[in-house]
């Protein structure tokens, strides 16, 4: 992906923070941004700030919305060249404190978008996770549960010729060369600091 002019790429939690920034930087180099959200008025305010970019309300903790999300950007658009997944747990606490569907279903967001995106991703595509230190740090157990998952099951989880970057924000990370990447000085921990490490992923050869 050294031009993303002309890539399809979503972008969860594209409709504020780290989320925002990267694909204003994705519509400012004439990649096609596709960004959802939960709120209507934000996602409008976003949309208007990407040439050419579309908004499609969804709750991703929704097993429907995320697989009409990615049907919606397939028929839309016939393929994704990248998957940026930036949304963040809905809530953090403790385990003991959420209701049995919540803590399922927030756990496994990101990775089931992944699952449902990688079919229809075009040839040498790629996937972007942000994670954190959070993944190894009690005691929010479901948000840290949620991390380490992404942490364990995104090793190998691309087929032959797409690219899969786990950035953890806050320090380095082990893995293969090209598969993980990361945010190593406290000052990148920044909405705009954490985008930049993103855009690095989404530009590695």
């Amino acid at each position: 992906m050294d031009s993303l002019r002309g890539k399809v790429v979503v972008v969860t939690g594209g409709t504020a923070g780290i989320g925002l920034v990267v694909a204003e930087w994705l519509a400012g180099r004439g990649a096609r941004v596709v960004v959802c959200g939960r709120d209507q008025q934000r996602l409008a305010g976003a949309v208007a700030a990407l040439p050419g970019g579309l908004g499609l309300r969804c709750d991703l903790v929704d097993a429907a919305d995320r697989a009409l999300l990615v049907r919606t950007v397939t028929r839309c658009c016939a393929r994704i060249d990248a998957l940026v997944n930036v949304a963040p747990p809905t809530r953090i606490g403790r385990l003991v404190q959420l209701a049995a569907p919540e803590a399922e279903r927030s756990a496994a967001h990101a990775l089931d978008l992944t699952r449902l995106v990688l079919p229809h991703m075009a040839d040498h595509g790629c996937v972007v996770l942000l994670s954190s230190l959070a993944g190894a740090s009690p005691p929010l157990s479901r948000y840290t549960a949620t991390k380490a998952g992404v942490h364990d099951l995104v090793d190998g989880s691309a087929p032959r010729g797409l690219r899969v970057h786990l950035l953890r924000a806050g320090g380095g990370a082990p893995g293969g060369a090209g598969l993980w990447s990361w945010a190593g000085a406290a000052e990148t921990l920044t909405p705009r600091g954490i985008a930049g490490e993103i855009k690095r992923c989404l530009t590695a050869r």
